[in-house]
């Protein structure tokens, strides 16, 4: 899986890394602890990363966050 990838390679560089496998999984680890940034893919089951995004900022929350995908195409970007 990509996200685990990812987290051992962030985690070489000594940063600690929480994984939310879901976008409402993600806001809710969010709601009860603080982040300096998130990296989010734009497809995940349930609640994409525009829709994360989009409540995320609603809470008023304006953690950074940089999205990533799978998909080739630009379309999931829009």
């Amino acid at each position: 899986c990509l996200s685990s990838v990812l987290k051992q390679v962030l985690e070489r560089q000594n940063l600690l890394v929480d994984i939310a496998d879901q976008g409402f999984v993600a806001l809710e680890m969010l709601n009860n602890k603080k982040y300096d940034g998130v990296l989010s893919d734009i497809c995940m089951p349930e609640c994409d990363g525009l829709t994360f995004i989009k409540k995320l900022r609603q809470q008023r929350n304006f953690t950074p966050v940089l999205f990533y995908s799978g998909h080739a195409g630009a379309e999931e970007a829009k």
